[in-house]
């Protein structure tokens, strides 16, 4: 494949697509031979010979403990509100209590149920407001009891989210926040939820200008399990520790949710230092959902529906939800997005960030235009009644700043912090740096670092690399500053874990200038706490990181554009810092939508659900399209450039309707919105040729207005069979000219409209894509873009007088059938492959590796070489598919076929499987799951040799969507390869080995002696001369299914007559692990320490299931003074120093029952500062039950149905038949609380040969407890 042609070569995209993260080429295939253990390497080796089990993209496991939630019979409280036009928060009293206790009774009559079925479970939350329902902790497998259970309507998983990982006053003046202000607009009376890591309620900017008009007092809080704190943060709860901790506290503290309530709400004074939000009148709920548990860094589903429920209790107006689970499924059925649905339709508006993981394989190469499905917006921003956030750039960088000495000035440098501590805590006074290049380890030899701070330059190695080299150099700090091709961009450094080592980053001219001061000695730098600000170089850019949609279903998401990038806001203890996602982008909407939410409320009057529809239309009918400039060498490479520029819109799969305009939203006397959906968008699914879609222009004033309609074609940049991940324009056929524009192929039935006063006029648009050609070739579309393509753009309208704000919609559909570009990669047996992973491999238990099949010595890769032999010799034993997802998979089957591609055996089933999206390494290029393995037998007898394919089948998540296959042709041979002699010539030293093989082909020959490398060969050829054999060599000869023969060298040598050649072995010297240096234990209070300990359970490891209740909980504590007390469950846990690992070691043993354990930790220091979470287990000794009914033990039928009742105490169950797969109950665990026991009834018809018939049902629970029931039968002649 072509990479680049000399035109796109000098492409030039403004406002963003060469960044320095943006666009990485694709390494070249490194093919590492480690042989004889058939190239078999760690798991935690990643090459192109072996992959990472480890590494792999995860999926359930059948005996996987899980959170489940649990929805019962009964309204919720929510709906008596929304079918009276209420807020819950204003139902009576005593009604509501009623409601609640009625709910709380379903509740409670369902768990009685659940016990006396024996199922084991762990209670956790409970759900009366926007659901009906709790959560609970139990296994897998029982799921299906629970759902079959009296009172229950819906069992579900908890889904799992992660942490996000992360100048105020310019951002809001993006957005005209100012501006609306002066309008009256400033949040008063409004609330907005902060479902995040905390906030610290203490701080100066959280206060409100006159508490008088706080919606929320401390009156409005019983019945709820958090507490009052403030006028301004009127309440806070941890839910996910269940304690009142709101703080975001440990080593990985981001204080994330302070930054964003900062952001949506602060109302500090900025001549004095402080900052003020979009929203600074609104009241802020400190919902926290992640921990500060240091082995959990995520949260669950079912914690933050309890949050959003309580949320809904409180009032809220708002909710901000700067968080998600990355590539998501829209699921009607998903109780986050139930949650946020019923929100909506009580008039709560919920803002949540699209996901910072930019498009598919981001980091890895440009995606091929042949897979057009790169989105990776994530949940539960995808539900339809959120509104999706996207991110731009801020106009200015504002951070805290290192000062340094030049030119007789002093310098401010801004800095971003990685790591737990920030050096302006740690530092006083000025500190001495050297240079240490690159940051390997061989630069800082011949420089003593022992005290000092190493500045690095950024390239060539990883950042957790570069502090790491530092801290082992000695250094006390590091300062990473920017290479030029990245300029004064600030990044965010990822931060090796278990360091305390500060560690900032800073733009490219300030570290020159740190680099040049070294030769005058004038290298000293010092960290007072100042702050400086300077300007983004790019401002006004859509964020490279903003993911990209659409959602796998063809839905409008993200929706909206705010300010993301490089964001000012509060932090913890009165401090501030800057952060960067759309998890800053997110709170400028949350805000926004509560000063909309006073105009709506003000003007409108409206309730619940249409509230939040009329806010939604408001802020993106007026949000401003976001543009790029193309500018295109048409040119060849050697002559002078002629340049051919274009603007056009950034694609609505990546901005939604626009950038946030509050004052126009405030403003607007009218709105578009399209007429079937209701909203400002238009999602158009499948497109055909002529695309007819109506749009409704919605006039609220008393005066009549007139609309100029105007409209775009775009679709993706694409060249040389890359998606340049920016947009072009799509034209009438004959209509580009010179200048590179044309004819866009969008009419409207009429030139202008006239909406009267409080009324309403239809627009008809057209997009004819008969003959329509791309701009960069001037080509149809689908000779460009094989697979189908997005056709989109933007329908503006300008009011005829200028008075009044422009309306816009972006509209999105696709140019072909969504079910044809290809769910899993190419494979490394053809030249399509994107990640060249996709493959068959073998698994080895001894190594824990996976290795590929079908590749040769050099590393050619060939579907006639895939083979094994399941002969139980330990080499190449099996065959498992290594799968590159390019699309999510709501459907997957793996399935054996015969020579004939009949199905011989169904291996496994799975739903809702996720694409390998990458982003920059965070998410594994691959997917790998033992369920997967092939071991070559069939009803539970190895199959003859011959050929076979494995077949991966998927399906996309799309009505109607047609199931795709793959099928990789593999070889079952177990026949050993063949002698065949050979010769050797004394005088060379030639030695020519003969061997052949009948089926799977020879791999290699070679020779191996002890402590030396291998001597490895294709052909058999060996020079003896150069590589000498020793008394104790042998020859091995492999073929490509694994199977050797093994003969002494020695002998063979003998054999063919010509003597015995020897050589002295060498010896490898092992390289030695230098001990990490000793610590001493603190026995003091540290002056000034304000840190909690940190206490780090290295087991049982988080939310894992354990098949015995014998536990030895151990970890590990660390802390700057003293420690004071560690406990576990309340009881007193004894410590002990260790000098090499820095921290007090300790062990607990504890019993535990089946079922869920939330184990209590905490530890305090003698400084007065204390950490306490929950660490969460399960507990599962139980085997699954297999119940078969009576069946006869003779018959003379042909067939007979084989029924039994298959259970497990917890949710997950996995049940084969004849090694079959039949089913596989998998919940979202992150629901576990909800889940029921899984419960299977087995009803199957299966033939009767002649004689004994023997059918074997295996039950296989999530903690590796398995039961196996075998039925005979004997079928007699009638």
């Amino acid at each position: 494949m072509k990479r680049l042609s000399s035109r796109i070569a000098t492409l030039l995209l403004f406002l963003f697509l060469f960044t320095s993260s943006g666009f990485m080429a694709k390494a070249d295939v490194v093919k590492k031979l480690d042989l004889p253990q058939r190239n078999t390497v760690s798991l935690k080796d990643d090459n192109l010979r072996s992959v990472s089990l480890s590494g792999a993209a995860s999926t359930y496991k059948d005996d996987d403990l899980v959170r489940v939630i649990v929805e019962v019979t009964g309204n919720p409280v929510i709906a008596y509100a929304t079918e009276r036009g209420i807020k819950v928060s204003e139902i009576d009293k005593a009604k509501k209590q009623s409601l609640i206790k009625e709910n709380q009774a379903r509740q409670k009559a369902v768990k009685a149920l659940i016990k006396a079925a024996g199922i084991s479970m762990k209670e956790l939350n409970s759900f009366t407001n926007v659901l009906n329902g709790f959560s609970i902790e139990t296994q897998y497998r029982n799921i299906k009891d629970i759902e079959n259970l009296s009172g229950v309507t819906h069992v579900s998983i908890a889904n799992t989210f992660s942490r996000p990982d992360p100048d105020m006053e310019n951002s809001k003046d993006i957005v005209n926040a100012v501006e609306t202000w002066a309008l009256g607009y400033n949040g008063e009376g409004m609330v907005v939820a902060i479902i995040d890591t905390g906030i610290d309620p203490s701080h100066k900017d959280m206060i409100l200008t006159d508490e008088s008009t706080a919606a929320i007092t401390e009156e409005d809080l019983s019945g709820l399990p958090g507490t009052y704190r403030t006028a301004k943060v009127p309440y806070g709860y941890n839910y996910m520790d269940n304690n009142q901790e709101i703080l975001d506290l440990g080593p990985e503290a981001s204080e994330h949710g302070m930054h964003v309530a900062g952001t949506v709400g602060a109302n500090g004074d900025p001549d004095n230092g402080g900052i003020r939000g979009v929203a600074p009148e609104a009241q802020l709920l400190a919902m926290k959902v992640f921990g500060n548990n240091p082995a959990m860094a995520s949260t669950f589903g079912d914690v933050i529906v309890k949050a959003i429920d309580d949320s809904v209790e409180l009032g809220a107006d708002v909710i901000n939800m700067s968080l998600g689970s990355t590539a998501a499924y829209v699921q009607e059925d998903d109780l986050e997005q139930v949650a946020v649905r019923n929100a909506m339709e009580n008039g709560v508006i919920s803002a949540i960030s699209a996901g910072n993981s930019a498009y598919f394989g981001n980091g890895w190469d440009l995606p091929y235009d042949s897979n057009p499905d790169i989105g990776v917006v994530g949940a539960p921003g995808i539900a339809n009644e959120s509104i999706q956030v996207a991110s731009i750039e801020n106009t200015v960088i504002s951070a805290l700043a290192l000062e340094f000495i030049y030119d007789g000035d002093t310098v401010f440098a801004p800095y971003t912090s990685s790591g737990p501590k920030d050096p302006k805590d740690v530092f006083s006074g000025e500190m001495e740096y050297l240079y240490a290049g690159l940051g390997a380890p061989d630069e800082f030899v011949g420089q003593d670092f022992s005290g000092k701070i190493a500045l690095i330059m950024r390239g060539s190695y990883n950042f957790t690399d570069k502090i790491t080299n530092a801290y082992n150099a000695g250094a006390a700090g590091v300062i990473v500053y920017n290479h030029e091709t990245g300029g004064e961009e600030l990044i965010n450094m990822a931060y090796p874990s278990g360091l305390n080592l500060p560690a900032v980053f800073i733009g490219n001219s300030y570290g020159e200038m740190m680099r040049e001061l070294i030769a005058s000695g004038g290298n000293m730098v010092s960290f007072n706490g100042n702050t400086s600000s300077s300007p983004n170089p790019k401002a006004g850019n859509m964020s490279d990181f903003s993911s990209w949609g659409t959602t796998p279903d063809l839905d409008f998401k993200p929706e909206i554009t705010a300010p993301g990038g490089n964001i000012w806001s509060t932090a913890q203890n009165n401090e501030y810092q800057t952060m960067s996602g759309t998890s800053m982008a997110a709170p400028h909407v949350a805000g926004g939508s509560a000063l909309v939410l006073q105009r709506v409320d003000e003007e409108f009057g409206l309730l619940d659900g249409e509230r939040v529809q009329m806010a939604k239309n408001l802020l993106l009918s007026t949000a401003v399209p976001h543009d790029i400039t193309i500018n295109l060498n048409m040119a060849p490479p050697d002559e002078e450039p002629v340049i051919r520029s274009y603007t056009t819109y950034t694609s609505p799969r990546r901005q939604g309707a626009g950038v946030m305009d509050l004052k126009a939203a405030t403003t607007t006397p009218a709105v578009a919105y399209d007429n079937t959906s209701g909203i400002s968008k238009v999602s158009l699914l499948e497109m055909d040729n002529i695309n007819t879609f109506t749009l409704e222009l919605k006039n609220f004033s008393d005066e009549e207005l007139t609309y100029i309609p105007d409209g775009t074609v775009q679709t993706d940049l694409s060249d040389s069979f890359y998606n340049y991940t920016e947009s072009q324009g799509v034209f009438k056929p004959g209509t580009i000219g010179d200048d590179g524009m044309g004819d866009y192929p969008i009419t409207f039935d009429k030139d202008s409209y006239t909406v009267p006063a409080n009324g309403t006029v239809d627009v008809e648009v057209t997009v004819n894509l008969t003959g329509a050609v791309e701009w960069l070739n001037n080509k149809p579309l689908l000779a460009v873009f094989e697979n189908g393509t997005f056709i989109e753009g933007f329908v503006t309208f300008e009011e005829s007088t200028d008075t009044h704000p422009a309306l816009s919609i972006p509209y999105m559909g696709f140019y072909g059938e969504w079910d044809t570009p290809p769910v899993v990669d190419g494979s490394i047996y053809d030249d399509t492959t994107f990640y060249g992973y996709t493959s068959l491999a073998t698994y080895d238990s001894a190594t824990d590796g996976l290795n590929f099949l079908g590749m040769d010595l050099v590393g050619n890769a060939s579907n006639d070489y895939i083979a094994f032999s399941p002969n139980k010799d330990g080499n190449q034993d099996n065959a498992i598919p290594v799968l590159s997802f390019l699309r999510n998979a709501k459907d997957f089957e793996a399935n054996i076929l015969d020579a004939d591609e009949n199905v011989v055996r169904k291996l496994y089933m799975e739903n809702f499987l996720r694409k390998n999206y990458f982003d920059g390494g965070l998410n594994s290029p691959y997917s790998v799951n033992l369920s997967w393995l092939w071991d070559g037998s069939v009803n539970g007898k190895t199959v003859p040799d011959g050929e076979y394919f494995y077949e991966v089948k998927t399906r996309i998540d799309y009505d109607g969507a047609e199931w795709q296959s793959v099928k990789f042709p593999v070889k079952v041979d177990t026949v050993r390869p063949s002698f065949d002699g050979g010769a050797y010539n004394e005088d060379t030293k030639q030695l020519t080995i003969n061997a052949s093989d009948d089926f799977s082909g020879i791999y290699y020959i070679g020779i191996f002696t002890k402590n030396r490398d291998p001597y490895i060969t294709s052909d058999g050829v060996f020079d003896l001369l150069e590589n000498p054999v020793a008394s104790d060599s042998y020859l091995v000869i492999t073929d490509f299914a694994g199977n050797q023969i093994v003969m002494s060298l020695k002998n063979v040598l003998k054999d063919l007559n010509k003597g015995n050649s020897q050589g002295k072995p060498t010896q490898n010297e092992p390289t030695q692990n230098q001990p990490a240096s000793p610590v001493k234990e603190p026995k003091k209070i540290l002056d000034g320490d304000t840190t909690a300990p940190v206490v780090m359970v290295t087991y049982p490891e988080f939310f894992e299931i354990y098949n015995s209740g014998n536990i030895t909980m151990q970890g590990l504590v660390t802390d700057e003074s003293a420690l004071d007390y560690l406990k576990i469950n309340g009881e007193s846990v004894e410590f002990y120093w260790d000098n090499h690992q820095g921290g007090w070691l300790f062990t607990h043993t504890l019993t535990l029952e089946d079922g869920y354990h939330s184990i209590d930790v905490d530890a305090g220091d003698k400084a007065g500062n204390s950490l306490a979470f929950a660490h969460k287990i399960f507990v599962d000794s139980e085997k699954p039950v297999i119940d078969v009914s009576a069946l006869p033990e003779t018959t003379d039928q042909e067939t007979i149905t084989l029924k039994a009742l298959i259970t497990d105490n917890l949710p997950s169950l996995e049940i084969r038949l004849n090694s079959d797969m039949i089913t596989k109950i998998a919940p979202d665990w992150s629901y576990f609380d909800t889940l029921e026991p899984a419960s299977y009834d087995l009803n199957e018809e299966m033939p009767l040969e002649p004689g004994i018939n023997t059918f074997t049902i295996e039950a296989l629970d999530d903690a590796g407890n398995k039961t196996v029931e075998t039925v005979t039968i004997e079928r007699v002649t009638p």
